[in-house]
């Protein structure tokens, strides 16, 4: 099951609009979704709606979803 649904999670990231950025694209994503790239570059929601993001450089970004407060570490 948890199986299909990050299958589903990750089609469904693949075919977004390439203008979308990683933001925009985990904003459609399921809560409780993470999805890794190739590059070292990680995308989580989690079950709270928070988003956090990690590029490949290691540069980090968090969105609250409380409160829309976004962070950069």
């Amino acid at each position: 099951m948890l199986f299909l649904l990050l299958a589903g999670a990750t089609l469904s990231l693949a075919s977004c609009s390439q203008d979308q950025t990683a933001m925009e694209r985990a904003e459609d994503m399921p809560a409780g979704t993470t999805i890794k790239g190739a590059d070292g570059s990680k995308i989580k929601k989690q079950d709270d709606g928070d988003i956090k993001i990690k590029d490949a450089e290691g540069n980090k970004v968090k969105k609250d979803a409380d409160d829309g407060e976004v962070k950069v570490k």
